[in-house]
């Protein structure tokens, strides 16, 4: 009769993880004794005192049977045999089993018995885990339990500020410090909690909260009160712990602020924030008064000087209480001043701007929507800035609709920059111009971008792909009919958007075209897709033709893709010299398989691109990419990325969701163990708002959640930089993006993800 654990060995075995050595040799068996080695190693009294058997077992096994150990171990429901594996894993080892382990390790990290460093569990924690590392934060000494809550900083999310408030509120120093930092940094990301925050802050404090009555709130007027009557901060010395008292978290109250009604109470406390405060804390004092209505609050804003910092605040506070040369002087302003503006103005001036923008001289109207543009697209400018309002422009569209005769060029632009233009009404009127028109480019002398740079937020990547997504045949047509027309920078421009499209008409007029182009590689890449026998009789009669060595590899790779080699691989397939006639040779004889085999031979080892293949069901591409997996010398934690990779586009987003769980688990792990495409299942919509939901937490995790808006969007959301602004990306994105996820679809020519028109 086999002991479980024998069954247990057996049990992993049959899922098909092969355990062979680092070259072609007998396969690798991992036995019993393996599993003793990891119980030793974790029943040691320290991670010191077990370095011998750790390095014995990562002597003994190759990666492939490490990883297989390591996934065992970390999914053993014997705690020694747990430690163990956490002691020996890698850094950024993404499997499903972390969760077991998290699971048994956490309640037990701290114990004197349990010989697991703090510094190597931090990869396997989750976000899920992080009211079990408070318990453990309070048994360990204060050096690791510091350096524990800054590691743990990845794993932070808007819910853990309650319990990161509670848990500084429970301890002292340097760990309070800690605890207290990654709840301000949580509210920074995500704008919530922040009363509760405070709250925590005047607490450790020792200050009571002020009575609550009309105006602001008691908790935020005795905070920055306390703020302001503080003593400056005492200078460190060189490598002393910070122990000092928490200082206040400046940009959650400034948003606070900005969201409150202030009183002539409060009206004192405002003026020494303008006065004393930061430029934070001045910018949110000015916006409540600009929003107050008694005339000694007016009276401190006419008076007040306004220095370099507030100028500009101080001008959008008079203009809300009625200054009309203020509001003209900020309408009339640049990329900071014109959001100030609008945000003041009524909705009669905002009307009255839009209608004098569509009457604008083409230049002065394009630098206008310049001056905008920063402010529409969510990027940081100044946190004194105010977000950018749909409402702000929510006549521009019917009066664009309505005005006759208006510039095409100028039509484009508003499209692209402005959301609230980006409507099928105003997608029909610009295909009712002749193609001539429509695609002609701008004059010299024009300051009009091209199309790629005028754009607005995530989802709206410019004039063509919006057109693209929400009238894709009429806008096919238009672009035919542009092949016809005498300006060569009009047909130019048609051809390149209808190679990128794949269209399967006036391919040889599409081919000449490519010929003259700058870039001429990726657009045959782009032409190889269209896959019709005309496209590879078209590349097979340039590949034969005396050609330059890289045009050369261009063509090759876009005749692969016409014969099916997947398009994302092949943009960067390595061809070179050695190779070159013999992947030219495969070919020409309709061969990729046997072109794409010659050139892998000579690599040594996995090439973290293979994956792509999976899906191309080639059986001996597919029977050598298996050999080459066999035989790999990678470490576990790349074996791990790899396979995980490969799943995904041999078996689909379906067969991951087990290893998926890590991501929702908001495992460490997943930073840099698992690829981004991974992350979002290749470009699975249904994983979208889970990710825009990430950009919440901490700046480690955003960098992640940043990655994969890459991966939708072809840009970032600037989580960072804004979480120093008066809106964190997090809650830009619910406010202007989630709205509108049903109306996403694929664009080629943006390769982003871009909203249809409403």
């Amino acid at each position: 009769m086999r002991s479980p654990l024998s069954c247990l060995v057996l049990a992993f075995a049959a899922t098909g993880v092969e355990l062979l050595a680092q070259t072609p040799s007998p396969r690798q068996p991992i036995g019993e004794d393996a599993v003793a080695q990891l119980r030793a190693i974790g029943s040691a009294a320290t991670a010191k005192a077990a370095a011998n058997d750790i390095a014995a077992l990562r002597e003994r096994f190759n990666g492939d049977a490490m990883l297989t150990l390591l996934r065992l171990g970390l999914g053993s429901d014997d705690e020694r045999v747990v430690f163990g594996a956490v002691m020996l894993m890698p850094d950024q080892l993404a499997v499903p089993e972390l969760r077991n382990a998290a699971r048994i390790l956490l309640p037990r990290l701290g114990d004197a018995d349990c010989p697991v460093d703090p510094t190597t569990t931090t990869d396997l924690i989750g976000s899920v885990d992080m009211a079990a590392t408070a318990t453990a934060v309070r048994k360990l000494p204060v050096v690791q339990a510091d350096w524990f809550l800054g590691a743990l900083h990845r794993m932070v999310r808007l819910e853990h500020v309650p319990a990161l408030c509670e848990l500084a509120l429970a301890t002292k120093g340097v760990v309070r410090n800690g605890a207290f930092g990654n709840a301000r940094m949580a509210a920074m990301y995500g704008d919530e909690n922040v009363p509760l925050l405070i709250a925590t802050w005047l607490q450790l404090r020792g200050v009571a909260p002020d009575p609550d009555s009309e105006g602001l709130p008691g908790v935020l007027t005795a905070a920055l009160r306390t703020h302001l009557d503080a003593p400056p901060r005492r200078e460190l010395a060189k490598d002393e712990p910070d122990d000092r008292e928490p200082s206040l978290p400046e940009v959650p109250c400034m948003r606070w602020l900005l969201r409150c009604t202030g009183t002539a109470k409060d009206l004192p406390l405002l003026r020494r924030l303008v006065e004393e405060g930061s430029g934070e804390l001045g910018n949110g004092a000015l916006r409540v008064l600009g929003g107050m209505s008694d005339a000694e609050s007016l009276e401190f804003l006419r008076t007040r000087p306004g220095d370099h910092d507030q100028r500009l605040p101080l001008m959008m506070a008079r203009a809300r209480r009625g200054d009309a040369l203020a509001l003209e002087t900020l309408i009339a302003g640049n990329v900071e001043a014109l959001p100030m503006g609008l945000f003041a103005a009524s909705p009669a001036r905002r009307r009255g701007f839009a209608a004098q923008l569509l009457a604008l001289p083409l230049p002065d109207a394009f630098a206008r929507l310049r001056d905008l543009q920063e402010s529409v697209a969510g990027n940081p400018i100044w946190f004194a800035v105010p977000p950018y309002d749909d409402a702000w422009l929510a006549d521009l569209e019917p009066l664009t609709a309505a005005t006759e005769g208006l510039d095409v060029r100028l039509l484009r632009v508003l499209v692209a920059v402005v959301p609230g233009c980006a409507t099928t009404r105003l997608a029909d009127a610009l295909l009712a111009y002749p193609a001539a028109e429509l695609f002609a480019p701008g004059k010299a002398d024009e300051d009009e971008h091209e199309y790629h740079e005028w754009r607005g937020d995530l989802g709206w990547s410019g004039v063509w792909p919006f057109l693209e997504v929400t009238r894709p045949e009429a806008f096919r047509q238009r672009l035919r009919e542009g092949l016809r027309a005498e300006d060569v920078a009009c047909r130019d421009r048609c051809a390149h958007l209808l190679v990128t499209l794949g269209d399967t008409e006036n391919l040889e007029q599409l081919a000449a075209t490519i010929e003259r182009a700058e870039d001429p590689g990726s657009l045959w890449l782009q032409f190889g897709r269209t896959m019709t026998p005309q496209a590879i009789a078209i590349l097979r009669a340039r590949i034969q033709a005396p050609t330059e060595a890289d045009d050369q590899v261009a063509l090759l790779r876009a005749l692969a893709v016409a014969h099916g080699m997947p398009h994302a691989f092949a943009a960067d397939w390595g061809i070179y010299e050695p190779d070159l006639d013999d992947v030219r040779s495969a070919l020409l004889a309709g061969d990729p398989a046997t072109a794409f085999l010659r050139t892998a031979a000579s690599e040594e080892s996995l090439d973290h691109r293979w994956p792509l293949l999976a899906a191309w069901r080639e059986p001996k591409v597919a029977d050598f990419l298996r050999d080459r997996r066999r035989r790999a010398g990678l470490d576990a934690d790349d074996l791990a990325s790899y396979d995980l990779r490969w799943t995904l586009y041999e078996q689909g987003g379906s067969a991951l969701r087990e290893s998926w769980q890590l991501v929702r688990d908001g495992r460490y792990a997943v930073h840099y163990g698992m690829p981004r495409d991974v992350r979002c299942l290749a470009r699975d919509l249904a994983t979208l708002p889970w990710w825009i939901g990430e950009l919440d937490g901490n700046c480690c995790r955003a960098g992640v959640a940043e990655e994969v808006m890459q991966e939708f969007f072809n840009r970032e959301a600037m989580a960072f930089d804004n979480s120093k602004m008066a809106e964190p990306a997090f809650a830009r994105l619910q406010r202007r993006l989630v709205p509108h996820l049903r109306r996403l679809r694929w664009s080629r020519l943006a390769e982003a993800f871009v909203v249809t028109g409403a």
